[in-house]
């Protein structure tokens, strides 16, 4: 009896020296460690910046819980583990995102360089031409793929008229005498979802036309002498193969209002160069 009464307490004392010793993983902490390892989506896109700010914040307040009531939490190595992944990403994906903006830049400012000398001399069909993706030409010539937009369906001649009328809009504008037409800048730059786009202005202009005064006419001078250009903006987009991005012309815009430019959806092409 007596040994029954000592087992018992021993093992009594034990339990309570366990249950005494036992700590609760902070929850903070373990949503810190998750949030922490979601912010690898920064790669993908700066939109996910919340998982890190979130990894941190509750990494943070975990760790200041822990430290105040270190007799009831734990789970430190778990926040601190969160909050360092969380800036790890975070600083790898800025510097890298900066790295492919710089080159992304780079690489659709020599091409929009040299679509200019297209928009400068050539025809609307070879401007058209242009908005088929490289991988989707084959044999096709600018001449033979507008034949064949006009060949489908009725409804394709007018779709094609209407892609046509902007860049009839810019030969002619171009072919005034004295105009001038040149890439100004990239307007802006960027990824749609993994797609790179940007978006190039160009200006057109042209000298005002002489004026010939005339006895008795109340007229501007300040606003005949004025030759401000009118713009030209051209979307382009890259398509990867073998590696690297090749670019093509999403849309074209003439006449254009700065800043006013918006991604178009990629259209469905049906594999003739038929966008769809």
């Amino acid at each position: 009896m007596a040994n029954s009464t000592a087992d018992s307490s021993f093992t009594t004392s034990g339990l309570e020296n366990e249950l005494s010793g036992y700590k609760s993983i902070s929850g903070s902490a373990i949503f810190s460690a998750i949030m922490g390892g979601l912010s690898a989506l920064m790669f993908v896109d700066w939109k996910f910046l919340f998982f890190p700010v979130l990894a941190i914040f509750f990494g943070a307040t975990s760790l200041r819980r822990i430290n105040r009531y270190a007799d009831i939490y734990t789970g430190q190595k778990i926040a601190q583990a969160g909050i360092g992944l969380a800036v790890i990403f975070t600083l790898v994906s800025v510097t890298t995102g900066y790295a492919y903006k710089i080159k992304l830049n780079n690489e659709v400012t020599a091409y929009s360089r040299n679509l200019e000398q297209v928009l400068q001399a050539g025809s609307a069909n070879e401007m058209l031409f242009l908005k088929i993706p490289i991988s989707q030409r084959g044999d096709l010539t600018p001449d033979k793929a507008a034949a064949e937009r006009i060949t489908t369906a009725p409804e394709s001649k007018v779709q094609h008229e209407n892609e046509m009328k902007p860049l009839n809009d810019i030969v002619a504008a171009r072919s005034k005498p004295g105009a001038k037409l040149e890439f100004i800048d990239v307007e802006a730059a960027g990824y749609d979802l993994l797609t790179p786009y940007a978006f190039a202005l160009y200006s057109v202009t042209a000298p005002a036309a002489p004026h010939v005064h005339k006895e008795g006419d109340v007229h501007d001078h300040h606003e005949e002498s004025s030759n401000e250009p009118n713009y030209l903006m051209v979307e382009i987009k890259g398509e990867k193969a073998a590696g690297k991005f090749s670019w093509y012309v999403s849309q074209i815009q003439y006449p254009y209002k700065r800043g006013t430019a918006k991604i178009k959806a990629a259209p469905v092409d049906d594999g003739h160069g038929h966008a769809h």
